[in-house]
């Protein structure tokens, strides 16, 4: 009799923990309504037509593995276009990482020493030195609702 006890109590915590971690993962970036905003993003570039693949990171710990939220858009050759990506959080910092997918083949195409291929851009218009710019230096933070950053595709 003891044992099933001490296994019910083992197998009880076990389930909060789980439920705990679960409920923060969902809850870590959940926002009432009237706390949600939009951020629209111009897309510039002077390259070829392709798809604009974007992903939206909301922290250092997930940029460039673990995306927020992703969009695709159609690019036409030297037009501008404006994405809008809605559920953003009013107040959280967040960065975009972008590229221009001039072939459609939904990933980012490098040389044999890893130097992207296509036009790329990350919020600020930050470039890396040699790797991607970090979190820290692409985060903008959504201060106002409706907000608009320009990101520049070369």
């Amino acid at each position: 009799m003891r044992n099933n006890s001490i296994f019910y109590v083992y197998f009880t915590l076990l389930l909060v923990v789980f439920n705990s971690h679960s409920l923060t993962a969902q809850d870590s970036h959940r926002c009432e309504t009237e706390n949600q905003t939009t951020l629209t993003i111009n897309f510039t570039s002077d390259k070829a037509k392709g798809v604009i693949n974007m992903s939206v990171y909301d922290s250092k710990e997930n940029f460039l593995t673990n995306y927020f939220k992703q969009k695709r858009a159609d690019m036409l050759s030297g037009e501008d276009i404006q994405v809008v990506i809605e559920g953003l959080c009013l107040g959280h910092q967040y960065s975009i990482a972008s590229f221009l997918d001039e072939n459609d083949n939904q990933k980012l195409d490098k040389n044999f020493v890893g130097m992207p291929q296509e036009p790329y851009g990350f919020s600020k218009n930050v470039k890396g030195t040699f790797g991607p710019p970090s979190f820290e230096e692409t985060k903008i933070t959504l201060d106002q609702k409706n907000k608009q950053i320009n990101i520049t595709l070369d």
